[in-house]
């Protein structure tokens, strides 16, 4: 039986507090809200977080130099008035002991920010080359369009993968069209009837850090947290019909592209969902 490692124990764990506005995490603790107010004079950043009926209020002062990383890798400091009220962000902080007026209170220092997108499905807009303000919602239950050929559009990170996916396309087509519709692989996302997005990591989560273990043989292994999304449109927004996160193994894909299907679990469910739609 396979021996899981006490870091990857922890890092699998990471999901299921992603979308909690206050969590622990191996990086410390973590606060996740929408930005309500923020002041340079005393670098205090106020987060806000709605859950239900539920309103929760964070404040917590970011460090004195704190600096964020720029897209060519350089790095400059943040001055706090840049975390603009109504951006969505994830804060992780210490409590500390400080000295006011003789008496000794507690403040949360604040040591990294992570700007966040809108909501959850920032990488998936993105993958589909949508606009941040593209209405997003989960309609599990919705079958997929009965028109034939099904146009697809694959939006997939990992090549081995897409491999995978274009090779079960054609088999498909030959081997299941004629009684259930064929598929069409198309290059643009505007002229596809439903899409298949494939990427390493997801929006939520805290860090993207590789679940590690001890293989039959003895040999030390990592899995990398993967999320998989099959969408269609409606009107001027986009539904999501299935999603997935798993976690894979780069190292499994690259020898056999034919498991990446199963593991993740697309090949079963495209065929789940080609086959009901035929079903009155």
């Amino acid at each position: 039986m396979r021996r899981i490692l006490l870091a990857g124990l922890v890092v699998s764990l990471l999901a299921s507090f992603a979308r909690a506005q206050k969590s622990m995490t191996i990086l410390g603790d973590a606060w996740t809200g929408k930005v309500v107010a923020t002041s340079d004079t005393t670098r205090e950043i106020v987060i806000r977080a709605y859950d239900k009926d539920k309103t929760e209020t964070f404040v917590g002062i970011l460090e004195e130099g704190y600096k964020v990383k720029m897209k060519d890798g350089s790095q400059r400091e943040l001055k706090v008035s840049e975390i603009t009220p109504g951006m969505r962000i994830r804060v992780f902080y210490k409590t500390k002991q400080q000295d006011a007026g003789g008496q000794k209170t507690k403040v949360r220092s604040i040591y990294r920010v992570d700007f966040l997108g809108k909501d959850e499905y920032t990488k998936l807009r993105e993958a589909l080359n949508l606009e941040p303000s593209i209405p997003v919602i989960v309609a599990n239950s919705r079958k997929l369009p009965t028109i034939n050929p099904l146009k697809l559009y694959l939006s997939i990170e990992e090549p081995h993968i897409k491999d995978s996916l274009v090779e079960w396309v054609s088999e498909w087509n030959k081997e299941q069209a004629a009684k259930y519709g064929s598929l069409e692989i198309v290059p643009d996302p505007a002229q596809s009837d439903i899409s298949l997005v494939v990427y390493w990591g997801a929006d939520e989560m805290v860090a993207g850090l590789p679940l590690e273990f001890i293989d039959r043989s003895g040999r030390r292994r990592e899995l990398l947290p993967a999320t998989a999304h099959l969408t269609t449109k409606e009107g001027e927004g986009l539904e999501i019909i299935w999603q997935k996160l798993t976690w894979l193994s780069p190292e499994k894909i690259k020898k056999s592209e034919s498991s990446v299907r199963s593991t993740v679990g697309i090949e079963k469910e495209m065929e789940k969902r080609l086959k009901s739609r035929a079903k009155k």
